[in-house]
């Protein structure tokens, strides 16, 4: 339902520029395996449907990093640094699909790696935001 919701709101001509690609932003590979489901991949694979527009991916290096959770947003930050990689290089507007933004650096991590492979533009899109205290 939620997605749905989203889609119909994102199909609204006012919204504006409809991005060229989704890219799900990729969740660790060992919680992804713990939880049996990638939460932001299988919203990116439905939106896409509802949208009509391809899905790339992009992909966590492995023993990159530690845990987000409880870490501030600079050392979020700081643990995400080269962190992702993007195979090929993409089409000029990207939109990131994610469930939950806590302090955004994640995005922001992932929207820097879209800009090298040559992104001029990344938006976010997330089902839900996380108030940070």
């Amino acid at each position: 339902m939620l997605v749905a919701l989203f889609a119909e709101h994102l199909l609204d001509d006012s919204v504006g520029d409809r991005p060229d690609v989704l890219l799900a932003v990729p969740a660790d590979g060992v919680r992804a395996r713990q939880r049996g489901l990638e939460h932001a991949e299988w919203l990116t694979c439905q939106l896409a449907g509802y949208l009509a527009l391809p899905v790339m991916v992009a992909r966590r290096r492995r023993g990159v990093g530690q845990a987000q959770r409880g870490l501030s947003r600079s050392a979020r930050l700081r643990n995400l640094r080269g962190s992702f990689v993007i195979d090929g290089p993409l089409p000029a507007h990207v939109a990131l699909v994610d469930d939950v933004m806590t302090t955004g650096a994640t995005i922001e991590q992932l929207a820097r790696c879209c800009k090298q492979a040559g992104a001029r533009r990344v938006d976010a899109w997330v089902m839900a935001r996380t108030p940070v205290c």
